[in-house]
């Protein structure tokens, strides 16, 4: 489906017949197709993909990121905008999950530690429905985030010659996640187990000069550049903030992060030397 065929871009109606409620249990819950949203020319494009069911994945059978191109949500049509029993693994792997009923839309999101639903176009949610959406959200699992007890980032404080001594004793440790990050890559690519998160290392800097290694979630890796969000609290530098869309080539990594739900943790080499030494001392 191009971007011309697509309702919320040109207001063309589905050509499915959907259930004017939307209140669909999972057994008679019926999906025609789904797909990914890209982006051409700073627009959102809805593109469909041969095949592709969320309905398909389960317990046995969990949904993983794509690859192929970065890509900023998946969406499907169905005959209610009520989530499945499983569609939080949408979630999981990173992408919000928009939900076409009709002449509705609707978007499963993890925000502010919860889930929710918000209804974006057509006839309002009723009582029955949001009761149906409540429960199914409540056994939902929570959506895994980076562990509240791993290292967290380092901002970069110093003098230019503390900041030139620390990077100098990164260096082998940087140049060691390079090494291994493509056997890292390919995990997440193949995907990571159930509540695992892959992040990347990454240095940001500010108009002013200033410099900060941050946790870059990521959502996506595509013809040599990372795709992601930031997903630390920032410190130091200004313009950025946890949450941002960021970008970068593969090759500008210093580290990469694989984040376990018990707060376990490979990887990280680099926060796990600077949990032992200062700045000061290098």
């Amino acid at each position: 489906m191009s971007a011309q065929q697509h309702p919320i871009l040109r207001g063309v109606a589905t050509a499915l017949l959907l259930l004017a409620c939307g209140c669909a249990n999972a057994s008679s819950l019926e999906e025609s197709q789904c797909g990914a949203i890209t982006e051409r020319g700073g627009k959102p494009e809805w593109v469909s993909i041969p095949k592709f069911r969320v309905l398909d994945y389960n317990e046995d059978r969990r949904f993983t990121a794509l690859t192929g191109a970065p890509f900023r949500g998946i969406w499907c049509d169905r005959s209610s905008v009520i989530p499945a029993p499983f569609d939080y693994q949408v979630l999981q792997a990173g992408y919000p999950f928009w939900i076409r009923a009709g002449d509705r839309l609707a978007v499963l999101e993890w925000a502010s530690h919860q889930y929710r639903v918000r209804l974006f176009r057509g006839m309002a949610i009723s009582d029955d429905e949001q009761k149906h959406i409540d429960e199914r959200l409540a056994a939902y699992p929570p959506v895994a985030e980076i562990a509240a007890n791993a290292p967290k980032d380092v901002a970069q404080q110093g003098s230019t010659t503390q900041l030139a001594r620390t990077d100098a004793a990164l260096q082998p440790l940087i140049e060691q996640a390079r090494r291994t990050y493509p056997e890292a890559k390919q995990r997440f690519i193949a995907g990571l187990p159930f509540g695992n998160i892959f992040s990347v290392t990454v240095r940001l800097r500010d108009a002013g000069g200033r410099t900060e290694d941050v946790f870059l979630q990521v959502r996506a890796i595509a013809e040599g550049r990372i795709y992601g969000v930031i997903a630390s609290h920032i410190d130091l530098v200004t313009g950025f903030a946890a949450g941002d869309p960021y970008d970068l080539p593969e090759s500008d990594i210093r580290d990469w992060t694989i984040s376990k739900p018990d707060g376990s943790e490979e990887g990280n080499l680099i926060g796990k030397f600077l949990d032992t030494h200062s700045v000061e001392s290098l």
